[in-house]
């Protein structure tokens, strides 16, 4: 059983009452957890400060324990006779018969009450039982504190540590309230007017809130829309050093300047990065280098001064009106953090419509799990909950095992084609939380020219893509890893076969050393001299092939 604090917040009668018509009417297991709470916190302060007790209260205790822990079943007239008896003999009967002739109405009224009181009862109760325990971990973290020396270093060291670990406590109790976990959406299916709204909603959705890739065969691997969509959550699975950090800057850049949204009246739309890895100062060097090559088709000059740079690259950013943000977080980053950030920036008038974060498995973890793989599959879900309640698109990346890197060398040829849910790393159950999945490798063909090679694994919301669309790779432009945007080029530079590809002219583009990343595109497109204009990309129809989604299982194959 978890440590209980003591009773510090302030009960009525009126809560009491509604605590035993939650107790009498609602056997699930959510209440009965409620409620065994409140039962443990009152007898952890009856044991130690009964004084602090009212004790004209003890008869709602008594007869939540009844019915709670004792399964009192009260479809049977005789058992709710012996807790009406109890309840008039009680102290509070003397004072206050009201209650108790409220109370015995209640037990005795054979009607069952609506499920959204039972919630409301539910939220009700789960949101004191969280207060509860947070005050218990204040008044310990007051008790801890006011024993600081400020001339003893090594036990003050030990007390700050301890205050940090009340503090996480205090976080995870906080955020076991009801106000944390909310329905997400509704729809009456038999009112037609709702149902229009829904559909309204969908097709707006898919209309407006889509982000387009930079890559065409990335986007039709993301099925019809041709890019991922606001309220999903994506991930990209690939070993160590296999572009998973570059890829996910790719799709920071790809959703501020190539994205497709609506917002709320006086908001701006705003794209996070977050890095739990690398140095803001790494990224945004690397991002420019991307920023610049993809915008002007060509190389930095080698004497083009830092500050025309910069602006180039902000005009880059600025051209589609969407705001786009890094951070750099510690490993004490984690989900309450998160939720802290999105908010703060909410405040200053961003509505914040995608989320990269690199990587989620550096977040800190503060779900109560002795199994660590559960724990993480805890936390993606609560941010895919979160991208859903606020329609935020979220993308990751995941780590894979050693059974995938065992796999990377044993000379099998596509061997991205092979990879599986058992291959990834830190938890299997990261596939189940996600709304799509796309695995990654760097492999070499025989001429030893390397490719980013990507394979479909999931999308949860619509039928797999055809077969053809289910793999694609891209050849890297140089010796310094570099793949170009080819979504606004005639020509698809993407190729269905790295084995085939008769293309191994490499192209090392040179320059600046701030610049290492830069690649020289292969493309017969005159260079611009300015930013590439915002064209929104011609959308063929898309066939799908007549075939059932694919079940949740690890051994799903994608070309089946």
């Amino acid at each position: 059983m978890e440590e209980v604090g003591e009773l510090v917040i302030a009960i009525n009668t009126d809560f009491m009452l509604d605590a035993v018509c939650l107790a009498a009417f609602s056997k699930s297991d959510n209440s009965k957890e409620t409620l065994g709470s409140i039962l443990d916190i009152y007898m952890a302060t009856k044991k130690k400060k009964p004084e602090i007790l009212n004790k004209d209260l003890d008869v709602f205790f008594e007869i939540i324990q009844d019915i709670v822990t004792r399964d009192a079943d009260l479809s049977k007239k005789a058992e709710i006779n012996r807790i009406v008896v109890k309840l008039k003999k009680s102290d509070l009967a003397q004072k206050d018969p009201v209650i108790v002739e409220q109370l015995s109405s209640l037990l005795l009224n054979s009607e069952e009450i609506s499920d959204r009181r039972v919630t409301r009862l539910l939220h009700r109760m789960s949101n004191w039982v969280a207060m509860a325990k947070s005050m218990g971990i204040i008044q310990k973290m007051q008790i801890r504190g006011s024993q600081f020396n400020p001339t003893d270093d090594m036990t003050n060291d030990i007390i700050l540590n301890d205050v940090a670990e009340y503090a996480r406590d205090l976080v995870k109790s906080a955020e076991g309230g009801f106000g944390m976990s909310e329905t997400i959406d509704n729809v009456d299916m038999t009112d037609a007017n709702a149902l229009m709204k829904s559909l309204d909603n969908y097709r707006n959705k898919r209309k407006s809130n889509v982000f387009p890739t930079g890559l065409k065969a990335l986007n039709r691997m993301l099925g019809e829309d041709r890019g991922f969509k606001r309220g999903e959550s994506w991930a990209f699975a690939a070993s160590s050093h296999n572009y998973k950090s570059q890829m996910l800057m790719n799709c920071a850049r790809w959703c501020t300047v190539y994205g497709k949204v609506d917002v709320q009246p006086g908001m701006i739309p705003c794209v996070v990065l977050i890095s739990l890895e690398n140095e803001v100062p790494e990224n945004a060097n690397s991002m420019v280098v991307s920023a610049y090559v993809n915008a002007m088709r060509t190389e930095p000059p080698k004497d083009m001064p830092m500050r025309e740079m910069a602006e180039q690259v902000a005009r880059y950013f600025n051209s589609n009106g969407i705001k786009f943000i890094m951070m750099r977080k510690d490993e004490n980053f984690g989900y309450s953090d998160f939720v802290k950030e999105m908010e703060e920036l909410k405040r200053k008038g961003y509505e914040v419509v995608a989320t990269i974060i690199d990587y989620i498995t550096l977040m800190r973890v503060d779900e109560d799990s002795d199994n660590p793989a559960k724990r993480l599959q805890k936390l993606m879900q609560k941010m895919y909950n979160y991208g859903q309640r606020n329609n935020c698109l979220m993308l990751h990346g995941l780590q894979l095992d050693s059974r995938a890197e065992e796999l990377n060398a044993s000379g099998q040829a596509n061997v991205v084609k092979s990879y599986g849910a058992i291959h990834l790393g830190d938890c299997k159950g990261f596939r189940r939380e996600l709304t799509g999945l796309i695995f990654m490798y760097i492999e070499r063909n025989m001429n030893e020219v390397p490719y980013l090679t990507l394979c479909w694994s999931k999308h949860r919301d619509e039928p797999p893509p055809p077969k053809e669309d289910r793999y694609c790779a891209y050849r890297f432009m140089g010796p310094v890893l570099g793949i170009m945007d080819d979504i606004y080029l005639d020509k698809d530079t993407s190729v269905p076969d790295i084995y085939s590809d008769n293309n191994n002219e490499v192209t090392d583009a040179g320059g600046l050393a701030l610049f290492q990343n830069v690649t020289e595109p292969q493309s017969e497109q005159p260079v611009p001299q300015e930013p590439l204009p915002k064209e929104e990309e011609p959308k063929e129809p898309t066939v799908v092939e007549a075939e059932q989604p694919p079940a949740e299982e690890d051994t799903y194959d994608p070309f089946a």
